[in-house]
């Protein structure tokens, strides 16, 4: 076996590039090791594996405890008693972590050699105003019917483009997002935010990544290759639909109010003014289309009793109403 040759990315004494790493993991005895030996295959200083065992019934717990008591400095295992979920998995990763940075990885997942590199060959000039860093997530799967989902038979997820400020914030909310994989993020950016809303079974990481971009200062590393791999599996696989549209709406309008009550930039509270409506109309016309009636009502109403002003004042919401009320096929140019 060749020896691990650990390199140091710390460029001045006293820029701190330091990362934990919360892997939450649930009866995933199948792939937690592969999960944490890319972690410790990055062969980098100053990263920490965080082991969240969320209350799993099969042999998770031992190979954990096995990476924490091999390697104690680079390997911490945190338990529940019971299963929780991956949102209360991760929250209670962030809470362990000292790290100035954290990054995610979920236990069926991997990191890939190059999982840092953009994230080290930052000036530290430039590391000291960043909040954030996101990159692109290869997909991979256990069968070829797997990759059927969100993204089709694409192989990359993530954002494509490299944006920043208010046009990231739009990217986003037109409902495509990185994977949580796919991004380093300050702990303190985290702790202020409120990481992982453990109500949220759906959209739970994109909630998170609105409330980022509103404030936060991010922005992408290399996206000429993924950093990370989304390993699809029968236990996994997403298979959109229609009705999933309604959580991520109501993730869209809570990361809104979350802008407002912190006060965020004008351009920031116009950006949501002008994405989500937006959004909830595509959603309306899939909805119709998919002859999923109730959903799109449901989409409008909850537009329209969240932001009263939003909905009345915008035509293409109004031109919606119109057509859920009179049962109208939807016109082409209403996309």
């Amino acid at each position: 076996m060749p020896t691990l040759i650990l390199v140091s990315t710390s460029k001045l004494p006293g820029v701190d590039r330091s990362i934990d790493v919360v892997i939450p993991a649930f009866n995933a005895e199948r792939y937690l090791e592969r999960a944490v030996a890319s972690v410790f295959g990055l062969g980098r200083v100053g990263v920490r594996a965080i082991i969240v065992d969320d209350g799993s019934t099969d042999g998770t717990a031992t190979i954990a405890q096995r990476f924490a008591d091999r390697e104690p400095d680079r390997c911490r295992l945190l338990r529940s008693d019971r299963n929780c979920g991956v949102s209360v998995a991760r929250n209670l990763g962030i809470e362990a972590a000292t790290a100035t940075w954290v990054a995610f990885l979920d236990a069926d997942d991997y990191f890939l050699p190059n999982r840092l590199d953009a994230f080290d060959a930052l000036p530290d000039s430039d590391l000291e105003q960043l909040d954030g860093l996101y990159q692109s997530t290869r997909i991979l799967a256990a069968a070829a019917s797997d990759l059927e989902g969100a993204n089709g038979d694409a192989s990359t997820f993530g954002i494509q483009r490299p944006l920043t400020g208010v046009a990231l914030l739009a990217e986003l909310l037109t409902g495509y997002c990185w994977a949580t994989s796919g991004i380093v993020v300050r702990r303190s950016l985290l702790k202020r935010c409120g990481g992982f809303d453990p109500a949220r079974k759906i959209a739970e990481d994109c909630h998170l990544w609105f409330r980022l971009a509103s404030f936060a200062a991010l922005r992408a590393g290399s996206l000429d290759a993924p950093v990370s791999v989304y390993w699809r599996h029968e236990q996994n696989t997403f298979t959109p639909r229609i009705e999933h549209r309604v959580p991520m709406l109501d993730a869209m309008l809570d990361a809104w109010g979350f802008a407002q009550r912190q006060r965020a930039a004008p351009p920031v509270l116009q950006t949501f003014a002008a994405a989500v409506p937006a959004y909830a109309l595509r959603s309306i016309v899939a909805a119709r289309e998919a002859h999923a009636p109730a959903i799109a009502r449901r989409l409008l109403l909850m537009l329209a009793r969240s932001r009263p002003r939003a909905a009345l004042r915008t035509p293409f919401l109004r031109q919606a109403w119109a057509l859920l009320r009179a049962h109208q096929p939807v016109a082409a140019g209403a996309r």
